[in-house]
């Protein structure tokens, strides 16, 4: 059986080939709500226990299929080991953090990285953190040196208008604009 997958909202073929049918008169709808990464205005605030610290966070954008489950089990302890390929070769932005440095950085919604992100497909938005002191590996949003989030506007109580606060604490990083339910 031959299978079409068609975007509800332009009627685009997005997928095809030989699917399986139980029976020949089984008829199965698909119904597939169209989700495309949108740009945000996110906010990296220091907290001031850190203050002089020098420290990196690393912004990645990701993809569903191919970037999110490599960067959900990733060894994060790895990842800040120098010459790390991972790290060297990942589509990033760098936020560097330090004495004489904003306490606050921010990745504006206009930042061309976005451009980049998003014609490879990004729906996430991975931040990985370099902070002091030895962490164990935890996978997804579990290890405090990495927080998760979705690039899609339905997500957030104010859409894609407003920032998306992001606070940099010793003991990990911390969401503070709240995500819809």
């Amino acid at each position: 059986m031959n299978v079409v997958l068609r975007d509800i909202e332009s009627g685009q073929v997005v997928a095809s080939g030989v699917g399986y049918a139980p029976t020949d008169s089984a008829t199965m709808a698909i119904r597939m709500r169209r989700h495309d990464g949108v740009k945000f205005t996110v906010n990296f605030t220091l907290d001031k226990a850190l203050e002089g610290t020098s420290l990196q966070v690393d912004v990645i954008g990701a993809n569903a299929v191919a970037d999110l489950p490599k960067w959900q089990a990733y060894s994060i302890t790895e990842y800040w080991q120098p010459g790390n390929t991972t790290r060297r070769d990942a589509d990033k932005a760098t936020l560097d953090f330090g004495r004489g440095k904003p306490l606050v950085q921010t990745l504006a919604s206009t930042d061309p990285q976005w451009n980049e992100w998003l014609r490879t497909g990004a729906l996430y938005m991975v931040v990985i953190a370099d902070l002091p002191g030895v962490a164990a590996d935890k996978q997804g949003n579990a290890d405090p040196r990495r927080l998760i989030l979705p690039l899609d506007k339905a997500a957030w109580p104010h859409g894609n208008k407003g920032a998306i606060e992001v606070l940099i604490q010793e003991s990990g990083l911390r969401l503070l604009t709240p995500k819809k339910s």
